[in-house]
């Protein structure tokens, strides 16, 4: 089954018939070579061999870049997706699959945890699997297995849900800047904080979807994948009815200056950079201002707020005596 050659250069080249084919390896002394095809003979005879020919040749880099090119795209999530990629890009991409082993992974876990929170080294780790997993399932990689499947996540705290909300203060100076330097997040943190109404899905309305008589906003394919009917408040109609235009195309987006989520980010973060200024100038700063503060945040302040109404609604309904509340 094993053919062993001695080459001119003094090494040993190891040919062993598999299914009709030759695979072959060069080795530097005649016990490599036979050990190595002893050890693939003895795959073959027991059936757990498996061509390795395509985790040597192929790059971690290059199937993050197709993943990148080919199927993020496709998401809703796709610039933050891009972005993580792109980070395991410069950790992975010089590996091939043959060298990516379960403990190169484990390393890049404990170092990301020194950096990071719990919660996002969850996030890097499903991705990089589900790349690999995509790879051998769409695209017909052959690998025996995928490297990154049996690192255990890390142990998220107690209560791995955010529970960060906006501050008055940061209301306030984040409100202030958006004013004096002309931000279009201005109508947008304003609508987010009335309605609880994710970024992504605001940046992707369209005024075919508004409907202001009946005071509430169409959204299409949610984050959940259902439609669903936002309510809109006195000032979430008013502020709407301000950002009509005249003569408008039903078709365009009511924030089209943030066609691109990635834009939307980037005129955050140098929001939050100005109300710092701004607060600082006026000696509100203190240790903690503005610091972690997601954009989502204002979603979590709106809830708050929002069932701090209905709450009490309910409250007035039972001191008024009303037993039953019809909707």
């Amino acid at each position: 089954m094993a053919a062993i050659t001695h080459r001119p250069s003094g090494h040993y080249q190891v040919r062993v018939r598999i299914e009709g084919r030759y695979i072959t390896k060069t080795l530097r002394t005649k016990a490599e070579a036979e050990r190595w095809a002893n050890v693939i003979s003895s795959e073959v005879i027991l059936g757990t061999y498996f061509d390795r020919s395509h985790a040597v040749k192929t790059h971690m880099g290059d199937l993050l870049e197709r993943y990148i090119a080919e199927v993020t795209p496709t998401k809703k999530s796709a610039a933050k997706e891009a972005q993580r990629l792109r980070m395991l890009k410069r950790e992975f991409g010089h590996y091939t699959l043959a060298a990516l082993q379960p403990e190169v992974i484990e390393n890049f876990k404990l170092r990301r945890l020194a950096q990071r929170s719990a919660q996002t080294v969850v996030h890097d780790l499903n991705s990089l699997r589900t790349v690999i997993n995509h790879a051998r399932l769409a695209w017909g990689l052959k690998i025996p297995s995928n490297p990154a499947e049996n690192i255990k996540n890390p142990k998220l705290p107690h209560s791995a849900q955010r529970k960060r909300r906006v501050s008055a203060d940061e209301e306030r100076y984040l409100l202030l800047a958006a004013r004096q330097y002309d931000s279009p997040l201005l109508p947008i943190m304003q609508l987010a904080v009335e309605t609880a109404m994710r970024a992504g899905e605001m940046l992707r309305v369209r005024w075919r979807d508004v409907r202001l008589d009946e005071r509430f906003v169409k959204l299409y394919d949610t984050k959940n994948g259902e439609d669903r009917d936002v309510p809109l408040s006195s000032r979430a109609l008013a502020l709407l009815h301000a950002l009509k235009p005249g003569a408008m195309d039903e078709t365009a987006r009511i924030f089209p200056a943030y066609e691109k989520s990635d834009c939307y980010q980037k005129a955050w973060q140098k929001l939050k950079c100005r109300a710092r200024s701004l607060a600082n100038e006026q000696g509100d700063w203190r240790p903690g201002f503005l610091h972690d503060l997601h954009f989502h945040d204002f979603r979590h302040e709106a809830t708050s707020r929002i069932a701090k109404r209905v709450l009490i609604h309910f409250q007035n309904w039972a001191i008024w005596g009303r037993v039953h509340v019809e909707i």
